[in-house]
């Protein structure tokens, strides 16, 4: 450590602890990574933004000036708490929080970003709205997931496609024939007689769903199971006779259900809301580039194309760094997947951003005794006397201990509990990762703070559009005159309660 009288400069930018009043930086320290102590002028190492190197250095080494440091942030604390009551009391809604920000240029590349981020659904009166949901992992381990509220929100959005003119008019005829029969018993009817008459399954048609995930490819898979019956009942019409489809759209229909239906049992698992799904990620991904995805010599034309589109999609979808960096950890958090997923080359990068995390969080409670990695911390009724006691092997005395030494620093402790985390036996990919961390919760203490954090997310919008399923029941074309005000409430109620 050096001691050098060189002279200090404040922290840079907005200080949130009242730790750096006693601590500063080298004015030649231009990207202010080494603090130093102003009392002893010594160097401090720290991680990013965490403190806790810090508060440990000026608890030993200057008591005196700990008592002052903790009086400080007592006194910060206690007006902390009285700013958050106020604020709870003028909390604005989400339209006020919008209409209060300085909005981005919409030729800019972060309006177009968020603009692709954000789903809308609208009503039976194409009246546009967003809602907002939260989710969270609670004391149970167990995932829920909250609306918090619907706001009117009249602006324009766009979603993403693969756009071929192909792929349009095959799937614009397909709606057409399904409309049809849609809205006619007597093409219903006619359509059982010939599904008895050709041994087809008497199953009806689907209709594609905006607010349902994968209805198109369900409706295409249906329309191409049906097509010889279809063909005979459209065809015996003179009026519904031109929505029968040539065999350039039948081509393309199969060529998109190719490509598309061995993605739709994973994309329907990705969906859930009641289970850890952003982890399935990465090896979702994984699958998708080395198989499913891959181009075969029987595969059409189109079909290759469409696959590569697809890849080429999701490629850029996750490209951005910080949604990688988000899809490492949760992988990372993960008992099922841990590192096996993640690039080699950043395997390391991601521990360090793992330990820095836990550095910034608050030390645990000490409230309950680690158990040996593997074994449940529940106890059952039966269980509840004591064994008897066994006598004591010689192999006993050589087992590790796997509590941290207490004369091993912050990030000492940290990077042990990460490095036995890795370590533990692999778990079955049918484990409940919740499950798992509640009953592993006293071994990893810290490391379960990020697995909340990180397993809460929803890996698909999915959740949202639930929303909109339910919204849609409330803003019905009998109910075309309901305020926005009143959706909200009548939505919050329907889905939360």
């Amino acid at each position: 450590m050096t001691t050098s009288r060189e002279e200090l400069v404040p922290k840079k930018g907005t200080v949130s602890s009242v730790i750096w009043n006693w601590f500063a930086f080298a004015r030649s320290d231009l990207d202010q990574t080494t603090p130093r102590c102003k009392v002893c002028l010594k160097s401090v190492a720290s991680k990013g933004s965490s403190t806790t190197n810090l508060l440990q250095h000026l608890k030993q080494k200057h008591p005196a000036e700990w008592e002052k440091c903790c009086a400080q942030r007592n006194e910060k604390d206690r007006g902390t708490t009285s700013t958050s009551r106020t604020a709870a009391k003028i909390q604005s809604t989400v339209t006020q929080t919008f209409s209060n920000c300085i909005p981005y240029d919409k030729n800019s590349a972060r309006w177009k970003a968020i603009t692709d981020a954000v789903d809308l659904w609208s009503s039976r009166t194409m009246q546009p709205y967003m809602s907002l949901t939260v989710h969270f992992i609670n004391n149970d381990w167990t995932l829920r997931s909250v609306c918090l509220q619907t706001a009117y929100f009249p602006e324009d959005h766009t979603e993403n496609g693969v756009k071929d003119p192909r792929i349009d008019r095959a799937i614009g005829v397909c709606k057409k024939a399904v409309s049809a029969f849609s809205y006619s018993w007597k093409k219903r009817r006619d359509m059982s007689e010939v599904q008895a008459e050709l041994g087809l399954p008497t199953h009806q048609l689907i209709t594609e769903s905006p607010t349902r995930w994968g209805s198109r490819q369900r409706m295409i898979e249906r329309f191409l199971e049906q097509e010889k019956a279809l063909v005979r009942v459209l065809g015996s019409d003179k009026k519904s006779r031109h929505l029968v489809p040539t065999w350039q759209d039948l081509v393309v229909l199969e060529s998109i259900n190719k490509a598309v239906k061995p993605l739709q049992e994973f994309t329907d698992a990705l969906s859930g809301e009641s289970y850890v799904s952003v982890s399935y990620i990465k090896p979702v991904l994984h699958l998708f580039k080395t198989s499913l995805l891959q181009p075969e010599e029987e595969d059409a034309e189109l079909t290759k194309t469409i696959k590569g589109k697809i890849m080429r999609y999701l490629d850029d979808k996750y490209s951005d760094p910080v949604k990688d960096e988000l899809l490492d950890m949760s992988s990372l958090v993960d008992p099922r997947f841990r590192t096996t997923y993640i690039d080699p080359d950043k395997v390391e990068p991601v521990k360090k951003r793992a330990v820095a995390e836990m550095m910034s969080l608050p030390a645990p409670a000490n409230n309950s005794t680690p158990q040996q990695p593997g074994t449940a911390v529940q106890v059952r009724q039966e269980d509840a006397q004591p064994p008897p006691k066994k006598k004591m092997t010689l192999a006993a005395f050589f087992k590790k201990n796997p509590v941290s030494s207490p004369n091993q620093s912050e990030a000492e402790k940290i990077e042990t509990e990460l490095k036995s985390f890795l370590l533990t036996p692999e778990v079955d990919p049918d484990t409940n990762p919740l499950e798992w961390w509640k009953r592993h919760q006293p071994n990893f203490p810290r490391l379960s703070v990020l697995a909340k954090k990180y397993l809460s997310i929803p890996a698909t919008s999915a959740p949202s559009e639930r929303v909109f399923s339910v919204g849609g029941g409330i803003v019905t074309c009998h109910r075309a005159c309901l305020k926005p005000e009143v959706v909200d409430r009548l939505v919050f109620l329907a889905k939360n309660v």
